[in-house]
């Protein structure tokens, strides 16, 4: 009796979906769910095929888009061109990113304050350096700008720094904005302004506003409102604390003294965030929901390019346009050749 040749053939255990031969034990009824389930597998495969081969003829066939590069050095309004765009020609689906933008008017408001906050510990500490270089006998002065009032406002803030920290790992996925791959596959980083605190900087590669959707858009929670996507029951959510502390931001932001603090350390507040300290009452109130022209001023740093596409409808066809923001610092440029 002729002996049997035995082909190489998989393990029982082995559940590898690109091996080329069968189970060897597999019996009849899972071979029939097998070979259905790969029929399946090809088909949706081939579907796909079709769609992007029907996409790519049809593309083909109508007009060339038209690609609009924003070029520009870093706070040149680039972004906001950019909002501009998504509020006249894709309306719902920037209103739909409220709650990330909310994220991130929360942020711009208490990065300010602390900016503030880091201004008024300085002059303390020239203060005190003041002081203890000072003769024993001379009378010890406090500097005119470090009013009692604005040290008892100063101490009372301090939860405004857990507050940002919190905001930052919601929004980059990390626990201080420090740059990292996140596990929402948001990358952070951070570059440091003089007399302020470090800026927050987000891939444009990675879509940070989806990252933060999977914080709210949670299947366990029902409190989310689909008119604006905001979670009003999220325990994370830091409107608790700002609102608490909106008096005191709204005090300290008025204060005469800190216009000239300001000015003497030449920080402008004002030209970033005089938007949202004008309206902290507003800002810091339950259930606020961002405005058009508060997204529009929104802050938010994008390292990389991005590209967004609109179709426009000019001399009654419409066309697609394809705008690419680039990142403002310098090293960022040469990404525009790719585009």
């Amino acid at each position: 009796m002729p002996e049997s040749r035995v082909t190489t053939r998989l393990s029982p255990d082995d559940n590898d979906p690109l091996s080329i031969h069968p189970p060897i034990f597999e019996t009849s009824e899972e071979r029939a769910a097998r070979l259905a389930s790969e029929q399946h597998a090809k088909e949706v495969s081939d579907n796909i095929d079709e769609e992007l081969e029907q996409q790519r003829v049809l593309e083909g066939k109508g007009p060339k888009p038209i690609k609009i590069l924003l070029l520009g050095q870093s706070e040149s309004g680039k972004s906001t061109t950019l909002k501009n765009f998504q509020l006249m020609y894709d309306p719902k689906a920037f209103r739909e990113e409220r709650a990330s933008w909310r994220a991130v008017i929360q942020l711009n408001i208490v990065q300010s304050i602390r900016t503030i906050l880091l201004a008024l510990a300085r002059l303390e500490t020239v203060q005190s350096q003041h002081t203890s270089s000072s003769s024993s006998l001379s009378p010890k002065r406090s500097h005119p700008l470090l009013s009692p009032e604005l040290l008892t406002i100063k101490s009372r803030l301090q939860p405004l720094a857990d507050v940002e920290q919190n905001l930052v790992r919601r929004l980059t996925g990390s626990g201080d904005g420090s740059s990292q791959r996140s596990g929402y596959g948001v990358t952070s980083d951070t570059t440091s302004t003089k007399g302020a605190l470090k800026e927050i900087a987000i891939n444009a590669a990675i879509p940070w506003k989806n990252a933060f959707s999977r914080l709210r858009k949670s299947e366990e929670r029902s409190s989310q409102d689909d008119s604006d996507g905001i979670d009003w029951e999220d325990p994370d959510d830091p409107w608790p604390i700002l609102n608490t502390c909106a008096p005191d931001m709204i005090a300290l932001w008025n204060n005469p003294n800190i216009k000239q603090l300001l000015v003497r350390q030449n920080l402008r507040i004002e030209d970033l965030s005089g938007y949202f300290l004008d309206s902290l009452e507003r800002l810091t109130a339950p259930r606020y929901v961002p405005t058009d022209d508060d997204i529009l001023h929104a802050r938010l740093k994008t390292l990389g390019v991005s590209e967004y596409i609109f179709k426009i409808s000019t001399s009654g066809t419409v066309r697609d346009w394809k705008v690419y923001d680039v990142g403002g610092h310098r090293s960022q440029r040469g990404m525009a050749l790719s585009c």
